[in-house]
């Protein structure tokens, strides 16, 4: 007895575009009715279909090999194309050796031997050498060689040679930058060139060319160029260009320019330009211009310009403009008054006479100074 005309249950993987009751039928009217896994051959073109899920049949090799990978009996992959599109409208305008796997990646434009992983990532403009891995990543005009990964990462414009890593990071990045961490570096508004943000937050937005952020919020608004900030908001926001911030919220709220901050909330508030504050909360409100605090609680609020106060608790109030203060006290020392020097603790001796110009002697291996007011020398008399 003659077996009944296919389809048959119990067969699958066979061709059967001329085997429905002997007949030919065509491949217009087979599409849709096709068995998942079933191969069928077009008999005019030689082209190989797969049936899916829906029965809907989808091209896997053709005669010359470019349909697919590489034709089934081509065990080398010598037929193989030199470039890579998975996914709906992937790879739609691709260069040569470029890999394009997702939804809408490197669906324009997209430049010899780049690779774009990952629903929309390198979607327009990407160019050679180019890496985008991720939701989005490197989504429009991702430079040459530079490198995306993370959602989003490398969103818009991302620069040449530029490394964007985690989610929205490098968004928008200028050349030879690098961004590690979410939302750092160019999340909201320009990376400069050659601008360092590692952290969540850090260099988030406008980061200046050739600045450093690396901590949580570093540097995270608008960082001068040149500025360093590392650090938990270390020069958060507004740190002037060449800025040194180094410490948990250290010069973090409007730092100088050329300004220097080392140590837990040195310089935390408007430090002056060129100012110094080193040591755990030094110079930390209001800092003059060109101002020196070192140590604990030194120039802590209101030092005046070209001031200098050393030590523990020195200058810590309002201390005058160009003032010395050095303390070993080990308590507050202030003086508000301006073009003073004070000092404590001084050694206090009694029944001292004096050496020359005048008369009489003092301790031994001591020698009277004196204090030229017009010169601000200080000089030592020997005998």
């Amino acid at each position: 007895m003659a077996n009944p005309p296919p389809p048959y249950d119990n067969i699958t993987g066979i061709s059967r575009a001329a085997m429905k009751d002997n007949a030919q039928e065509s491949l217009a009217n087979y599409n849709g009715n096709a068995r998942p896994g079933e191969l069928v051959v077009d008999q005019a073109t030689t082209i190989l279909y797969i049936g899916n899920a829906l029965g809907a049949l989808t091209a896997v090799a053709t005669p010359s090999g470019a349909t697919t990978w590489a034709l089934l009996n081509d065990k080398n992959n010598a037929s193989g194309p030199a470039s890579i599109a998975l996914g709906t409208n992937a790879g739609t305008s691709q260069g040569n050796t470029a890999i394009a796997i997702g939804y809408g990646t490197a669906y324009s434009g997209q430049s010899a031997n780049a690779i774009a992983l990952g629903f929309a990532a390198g979607y327009g403009n990407q160019q050679a050498n180019a890496i985008a891995i991720g939701t989005g990543a490197g989504y429009t005009t991702q430079g040459i060689s530079s490198v995306a990964i993370g959602a989003r990462a490398g969103l818009t414009s991302q620069g040449n040679q530029s490394v964007a890593i985690g989610e929205n990071a490098g968004v928008i990045q200028g050349s030879t930058a690098v961004a590690i961490g979410q939302n750092a570096g160019g999340s909201a508004a320009l990376q400069g060139d050659d601008a360092v943000a590692i952290g969540h937050g850090a260099g988030a937005n406008t980061q200046g060319t050739q600045a450093v952020a690396i901590g949580l919020y570093a540097g995270e608004n608008t960082q001068g160029i040149a500025g360093i900030a590392i650090g938990q908001a270390a020069g958060n926001t507004s740190q002037g260009d060449s800025a040194v911030a180094i410490g948990a919220a250290a010069g973090a709220t409007s730092q100088g320019e050329d300004a220097v901050a080392i140590g837990i909330l040195a310089g935390e508030t408007s430090q002056g330009n060129a100012a110094v504050a080193v040591g755990p909360e030094a110079g930390v409100t209001t800092q003059g211009n060109n101002a020196v605090a070192i140590g604990h609680w030194a120039g802590q609020s209101g030092q005046g310009i070209q001031a200098v106060a050393i030590g523990f608790s020195a200058g810590r109030t309002s201390q005058g403009n160009n003032s010395i203060i050095l303390n070993a006290t080990g308590a507050n020392l202030n003086q508000t008054t301006a073009n003073t020097f004070t000092v404590k603790p001084v050694r206090a001796v009694t029944s001292v006479t004096f050496a020359a110009p005048t008369a009489g002697s003092i301790p031994a291996g001591f020698s009277p100074m004196y204090y030229n007011p017009t010169t601000g020398e200080i000089i030592v008399i020997t005998t």
